[in-house]
């Protein structure tokens, strides 16, 4: 595994990290204590530090809480990340609640810390907010105290990847420490329209998300390829452009990847290729696809500024 700084926070973390909003069943497979508790145990095995989860990641904290259940006892091992201001009541999206206000996140600070079991966060991050929600003085001002009180330790935003500069500049102005953003090689605007270049000005730790573009980058969807209804991929996005993505991820693959390279360990090096990026945050469903993304570190380069033993 390959480790590094992220960004202004300090923190040591290994450049291919875990996404978790599968373990809620929201990508076609459920999944239970133990499952998760394996696969945890073997990325800490294999090298990952770097854990990102959410409130809103199934009903009442459901990926949170798998996760605080599966590294109890290790706690220490890992930099956890997690995001505010979208939770679920429920299975479906109908019972997303958001709500980005100071005393609303200064509960669900208290509910993460709870089903984490934890009593820090490494990182917390405002979950996909829009503009004008951002601009909170109260709500930075709540988080501030919270980081003084030793519940986290570095705050930030999750951005919507609509206005990722505007809200990287914000996020600087309001004294945040990281951002997370989605980025990869179907998704690149981040890297071309100066907002990761803000970012390293700025020394802003930057987490990709979706870095295999939710799998499609992975090769191994053709034309045509349908989702079950329970996977969040049926409903993501339209049937056309859903298609489009699938037919442009293929070509890309056949243009940039090498022979002797799979596509899923390219397209996780690519999202990390970036000076400003400290690591990018796949999810892995089994205990299969977790081994095979611990070889895409091989090639991610060691001279990239953010590197660290």
């Amino acid at each position: 595994m390959k480790y590094r700084v992220l960004g202004k926070t300090g923190l040591r973390v290994s450049a291919i990290g875990l996404g978790t909003w599968q373990y809620c069943g929201d990508w076609g497979k459920e999944f239970t204590n133990e499952e998760v508790k394996g696969i945890l145990d073997l990325a800490s095995e294999l090298g990952f530090n770097l854990i990102d989860s959410a409130a809103g990641y199934g009903p009442n904290h459901l990926s949170e809480t798998m996760v605080g259940e599966a590294i109890k006892g290790s706690r220490d091992k890992w930099v956890l990340s997690t995001k505010f201001g979208r939770y679920r009541t429920g299975k479906g999206e109908d019972t997303v609640v958001c709500d980005f206000s100071a005393d609303a996140v200064k509960g669900q600070l208290e509910d993460s810390l709870r089903a984490f079991q934890t009593d820090c966060i490494d990182i917390y991050l405002m979950h996909s907010a829009p503009t004008d929600q951002i601009d909170n003085d109260e709500l930075w001002t709540m988080l501030d105290k919270a980081k003084q009180d030793g519940k986290i330790k570095n705050y930030g935003l999750s951005l919507q990847g609509v206005k990722n500069l505007l809200h990287c500049e914000m996020a600087d102005l309001f004294g945040c420490s990281v951002v997370e953003m989605i980025y990869n090689a179907l998704d690149s605007a981040p890297g071309t329209n100066g907002t990761l270049d803000f970012c390293q000005k700025a020394e802003l730790g930057v987490l990709a998300r979706v870095p295999l573009a939710q799998g499609y980058l992975s090769g191994k969807y053709k034309p045509g390829a349908k989702f079950d209804k329970s996977d969040v991929r049926s409903y993501y996005y339209s049937e056309d452009i859903t298609q489009k993505r699938i037919a442009a991820a293929l070509e890309f693959i056949e243009k940039n990847v090498p022979a002797n390279v799979t596509p899923s360990h390219w397209a996780m090096a690519w999202s990390v290729a970036h000076p400003a990026i400290g690591a990018c945050i796949p999810g892995f469903k089994s205990i299969a696809q977790l081994e095979d993304g611990a070889k895409a570190a091989d090639y991610i380069f060691s001279n990239h500024p953010l590197t660290v033993d």
